[in-house]
């Protein structure tokens, strides 16, 4: 048979819960829970096309919603799906027949709501609070059971008659054991002959024997004492005693009364469970009410008409009392008429739905306003139970948490609906939450507990010590707390915290005492509490915080304003305000000037008055009339335009809305005098029109310059030809021999006629590339031959001029995308300017190799190709002209060296066709180094090796891997011949320098394998040479050996201490200085 708590379980279920759809935002639920009052919403979605119904996929609670605001995540387009607690756990109603399954599921998966199904169908929600008030509903009842049980009363045995068969029958059925003692002690008879006698063996027969021999002292003397006073008295003598049969202790109810003379009736009863469960009632009464005395509510028991049947007041709870106490007050007695109304009214309600009614009440008591919740559920169909609750510190936090919300919506408009969440957060957080209960020992044994997840409706057993679950700081604590309350018989109240992972958890100990050995100990997670005051007080900060800032904002808006003010008046613009009824707000004096309008008029602040003002200036104010009323008629509209006035100006009008939280309140007008502006656009558009003529008049010049140099060309051509040809005839003698005097003659007329005939060259191929008509024709150009093709045709004029022209091109390059022609011309034209601008014997050095640019935004890879001489250098004022055409840098110069300065400025012009670029660096009287790069692919591949036979490859080395070039800085001509004629004579390539400063400037141009270094010279010596070439990163690593007279003591120190690697006093031995060089070169 199930107990009524287990038959009540399904009133505790919540019907029809509220229901939402995943795609609803938590800003939506909650308002569907404040008005439904639900604490839980259940989400559900559509099953699938083919099947019917619904599927229940998560679960919203406010302790969800309150944990979500401490994250202060926005809960206006906040989906509830994506903060749902699933997959959720549910219960079929069908299996809801005990309490303890639904503990079970409640403590198993740490939950606080159930769903309740029937079959698919959702039919209610129950929570885990709704069972906690069943538990404290049947608090009252075992008190009302126990009061029954101790009034029930024993019946009196039947008078027995021995001859009577249907006595018999009856005594047979009486599970009593009967039986007679004489007044001398001993056993006369057994009225009941198959009762077993417990403390005798089976086969032993008392009958006839006195008590004292077999019985128990204690169990005789107790049944002589009874024997003796029936037959003094004649009434019925009734006691109980225990017996040990085996490991167990019985109890029995002895009833002795007088059947005779000297003789009485003995009638034993075995009590045991009776006994037993009146131990057990009497133990669960007073844990009961120890638990009902920690409990800080009110609860009375009251019936249909408000008599008061049992009240227990709470711990702290202050109650309004009569000033007349009666047993069993009536409420009308209690509370004033209109709350005691109200009672009733909720009592019948109660007892006539069997819903569980919940109201808020106010009562003065004592001064003093107190807050209750009251709670009123149905005990019987006459009967309620009636809880009440002191909420007032609540009402504080939620006063406190109302005037901090208007607080801040009167300040800070944005923060309203944070603060309203974070008010319903807080109001969450104050709820009951359920409790601990511990029955222990006052050494910390663990006797028995109730946990809300288990079983909540009775005590479970436990063998445990508070040291096993609290550190000992904690421990020490409650241990002191359980023995001060066993010890004063008062209520102890403190809370404690302590942490689990990264969370700390805060709780409420209560401990009264229940005897002199045992206590009561109630623990309630009050976490959710103490967040609730921290969040208080940070908001509190927060206000102050805000309103600071709001101050401040007010502050800047004063100045803003101010500056707005002062900028609009120092405006070129005239501006004017309109609201959104079309008055006037502000304008500017330059308004009033531009439209010559009075003050008088716009300060009446009627825009229709100052657009009559006006219309009579205007070119075309029907226009401008209809403008207006568009605007004002579209609000959102923004507009610029143009307005022409009669008097001839012109005005810039721009119009936009003024809106404020996307509501419209006006229009600014702005409006610029651009008369000025309209007469520079008058004069541009005629400027334009004469550019016009003349652009065509200048591209007809341009097509008639291309004709011209055509022409020039081509009747140019024709007579040199004729005069080059016979030229060439003559000097082979095809007419006749010739004397040395006609010889001279005919190569000077070759001469120039070559010379005019590259010049008209230059000039066709500038004007081409001018006029963008120059076609680069691309083909894989192999790098190698190109330069030495190059070098082949310049030999022979530098050979004229004895100068020595050597060169360095890097083994196995990449063949380049190029038009081989064109980069040969540049070739050739640097080349021929070296030769030309070089004095005869000096030398030229050409270097073709791979140039990684390591910028810092990008690494690209360049082909350089540098030629240098130590011919006569450019000065840097010089260097701007250099590449512009028909530009040479000293008239004196355009006399000495024919030319018609175009031939750099074609070098820049092809090689950047080319996607290169183009560089010169330069000193006077030393030399000039000139280069250009030229643009590798990122995936370009170093040609292999050919193979070849030995004598190709000793060629091909002797070209592609130049000998070691020297510089020999040296002032005196006699060792200057001597020494280069013997490096020469043993392969090695030599650069002459004959001062210092000539020195340094060779080597940055040249960068030798090694410097021969004369320290005395003129200019610049040749330590101080040797000491700024050791300044320069390029050069330091560059070997120097010093050649010197000096051979004194500490000269060679000197030496050293400058720079030099080696030390050679003169007179030099040429076989010790190129076993020095070679030992250098090779190491």
């Amino acid at each position: 048979m199930s107990s009524p708590l287990n038959q009540d379980i399904l009133s505790a279920v919540i019907r029809n819960p509220l229901i939402v759809a995943p795609e609803m935002s938590v800003m939506d639920a909650i308002a569907a829970m404040g008005k439904t009052g639900s604490r839980a919403v259940l989400v559900v979605q559509q099953k699938g096309i083919e099947a019917e119904g619904i599927d229940l996929i998560g679960l919203l609670t406010q302790r969800d919603i309150i944990r979500l605001s401490s994250k202060g995540k926005p809960f206006e387009q906040l989906p509830i799906q994506q903060v749902m607690s699933h997959p959720v756990i549910s219960i079929q109603e069908s299996e809801l027949t005990d309490i303890k399954t639904a503990l079970s599921l409640f403590k198993e998966h740490s939950i606080r709501h159930l769903p309740v199904f029937e079959g698919d169908r959702i039919v209610g929600l129950l929570a885990q609070e709704a069972l906690t008030e069943m538990l404290a509903q049947n608090v009252l009842q075992l008190e009302s059971q126990l009061t029954r049980l101790s009034d029930q009363k024993v019946v009196s045995a039947p008078p027995l008659d021995n001859h009577d068969s249907q006595s018999r029958a009856l005594l047979a059925a009486i599970p009593d054991m009967m039986f007679c003692v004489g007044a001398d002690g001993v056993y006369r008879r057994f009225m009941t002959p198959n009762r077993e006698i417990d403390v005798v063996p089976q086969d032993f027969d008392p009958v006839g024997k006195w008590m004292h021999d077999f019985l128990p002292t204690d169990l005789a003397q107790r049944q002589q004492s009874a024997l003796e006073k029936a037959l003094e008295t004649g009434k019925l003598q009734v006691y109980e005693q225990e017996i040990q049969i085996g490991k167990e202790l019985h109890y029995e109810e002895v009833r002795v009364i007088k059947s005779g003379e000297d003789e009485v009736l003995f009638m034993v009863r075995d009590i045991t469970e009776s006994k037993r469960s009146e131990i057990a009632l009497k133990q669960s009464e007073e844990t009961n009410r120890a638990f009902l005395t920690a409990i800080p509510d009110l609860l009375v028991r009251m019936d249909f008409a408000g008599n008061y049947r049992a009240m227990l007041a709470g711990n702290g709870l202050k109650v309004k009392l009569p000033q007349i106490l009666v047993a069993q007050p009536n409420i009308y007695d209690m509370l004033p008429k209109t709350l005691a109304e109200e009672r009733i009214r909720y009592a019948h309600q109660a007892i006539a739905t069997g819903e569980l009614q919940i109201y808020e009440q106010i009562i003065d008591i004592d001064g003093e306003t107190q807050h209750e919740e009251v709670r009123i559920a149905a005990l019987n169909n006459q009967e309620v139970l009636v809880m009440i609750r002191n909420i007032t510190d609540r009402k504080i936090v939620e006063l406190a948490l109302k005037e901090l919300n208007s607080s801040l919506e009167t300040k800070i408009a944005e923060r309203t609906l944070k603060l309203q969440i974070s008010e319903s957060q807080n109001r969450a957080i104050i709820e009951a939450i359920p409790d601990l209960l511990l029955r222990v020992k006052q050494d910390g044994t663990c006797i028995e507990y109730i946990s809300p997840l288990i079983e909540p409706e009775r005590f479970e057993q436990i063998s445990l010590h508070l040291s096993e679950v609290l550190p000992p700081d904690l421990l020490q604590k409650q241990l002191d707390a359980i023995a001060l309350a066993i010890s004063t018989k008062e209520l102890q109240v403190y809370e404690h915290q302590f942490g689990i992972g990264d969370r700390k958890i805060y709780e409420e100990v209560r401990i009264i005492d229940i005897n002199a050995e045992e206590a009561l100990v109630i623990v309630r997670d009050i976490s959710d509490r103490k967040h609730a005051e921290s969040q208080l007080k940070k908001a509190t900060e927060q206000l102050k915080i805000s309103h600071d800032q709001l101050a401040k904002s007010v502050i800047n808006l004063q100045r803003s304003n101010a500056l707005l003010v002062a900028e609009q008046e120092a405006s070129f613009d005239g501006v004017l305000v309109i609201d959104e009824h079309r008055k006037v707000v502000t304008y500017n004096q330059k308004l009033l000037n531009l439209w010559k309008t009075s003050p008088g008029l716009i300060a009446k602040g009627d825009d229709r008055e100052l657009v009559n003002s006006i219309l009579n200036q205007l070119i075309h104010p029907s226009e401008f009339l209809e403008k207006v009323e568009y605007l004002y008629n579209h609000p959102k509209e923004i507009s610029h335009d143009e307005i022409g006035l009669i008097d001839g100006r012109f005005f810039e009008r721009y119009s936009a809305p003024i809106y404020w939280s996307n509501d419209s309140y006006g229009r600014v007008w702005f409006f610029r005098d651009i008369s000025e502006r309209k007469q520079f656009e008058a004069q541009l558009l005629t400027i334009n029109k004469q550019l016009a003529v003349s652009n065509k008049e200048l591209t007809r010049a341009n097509q008639l310059k291309d004709e011209f140099l055509s022409t020039m060309s081509h009747e140019l051509r024709t007579p040199l030809n004729a005069i080059l040809g016979m030229t060439e005839g003559l000097k082979e003698e095809v007419f006749g021999a010739l004397n040395p005097k006609q010889i001279k003659a005919l190569t000077a007329i070759d001469n120039s006629g070559n010379h005019l005939l590259n010049l008209i060259v230059d000039m066709l191929d500038f004007a081409n590339i001018v006029a963008g008509k120059l076609t680069l024709n691309l083909a894989s150009t192999n790098i190698q031959q190109l330069c030495n093709n190059c070098q082949q045709l310049v030999q022979a004029s530098a050979n004229l001029r004895q100068i020595q022209l050597t060169s360095n091109i890097q083994s196995h390059l990449p063949n380049l995308e190029i038009d081989s022609h064109r980069i040969q011309q540049v070739l050739i034209n640097l080349l021929s300017n070296a030769i030309k601008f070089t004095p005869e014997g000096g030398s030229i050095f050409m270097e073709v190799s791979i140039y990684k640019d390591l910028s810092p935004d990008i690494t690209s890879s360049w082909l350089r190709f540098t030629i240098t001489d130590n011919g006569i250098g450019i000065a840097p004022d010089n260097m701007s002209a250099l590449f512009q055409p028909f530009t040479q840098l000293d008239g004196a110069l355009n006399r000495q060296y024919e030319g018609t300065g175009l031939g750099l400025a074609i070098v820049k012009k092809l090689v950047e066709l080319h996607g290169g670029r183009v560089s010169v660096i330069s000193t006077v009287e030393v030399g000039s180094c000139f280069m250009f790069d030229l643009p590798l692919s990122d995936d370009f591949e170093l040609l292999s090796a050919p193979e070849s036979s030995p004598q190709q490859q000793s060629s091909q080395n002797q070209e592609v891997n130049p000998s070691p070039l020297l510089l020999l800085a040296e002032d005196n001509e006699g060792n200057i011949a001597t020494i280069s004629a013997y490096l020469e004579a043993k392969g090695y390539r030599v650069i002459i320098a004959r001062d210092g400063q000539e020195a340094i400037a060779l080597a940055r141009i040249n960068h030798p394998n090694l410097i021969l270094m004369d320290i005395q010279m003129p200019v610049m010596d040749g330590l101080e040479a040797t000491k700024q070439i050791r300044l320069d990163p390029i050069l330091a690593s560059i070997p120097i050996i010093a050649l010197t007279a000096l051979a004194m003591a500490g000269d060679r120190q000197k030496c050293i201490d400058a720079g030099v690697n080696e030390y050679i006093s003169k007179p030099i031995k040429l076989s010790t200085l190129s076993q020095k060089i070679q030992a250098f070169l090779t190491s």
